[in-house]
This record gives C-alpha cells, sequence and structure tokens, in this order.
C-alpha cells in the first residue's frame, strides 16, 4: 500500500514540474516574435481498483 501512495504522490508532483516548466517557458518567451503560448495537458491515467 505504501508503495502505491508513494508512487500517486510521485506522479502528481511529475505533474506539477511539468505545469510549472510550461508556464516559466511561456513567461520567457512572450516577447518573442512567432512564439505560441504552450499548454500542459494533465489526464487521469487508469488507476488501481
Amino acid at each position: 500500500m505504501s508503495n502505491s501512495l508513494i508512487n500517486t504522490a510521485m506522479s502528481g508532483l511529475n505533474a506539477a514540474q511539468v505545469a510549472l516548466s510550461t508556464v516559466s517557458n511561456n513567461i520567457s518567451n512572450y516577447n518573442v516574435a512567432g512564439y505560441n503560448r504552450q499548454t500542459a495537458i494533465l489526464a487521469q491515467n487508469g488507476g488501481m481498483a
């Protein structure tokens, strides 16, 4: 059970890191000609029953 809990926590942290990296990239490039804003798309992964 504790292994599953750790995996869930790690998955959430990784998702948050990707989202934060995307926001950081958008802020860094907001004034670059031709740059299009990026969006992190997060989806639920099939869980265990």
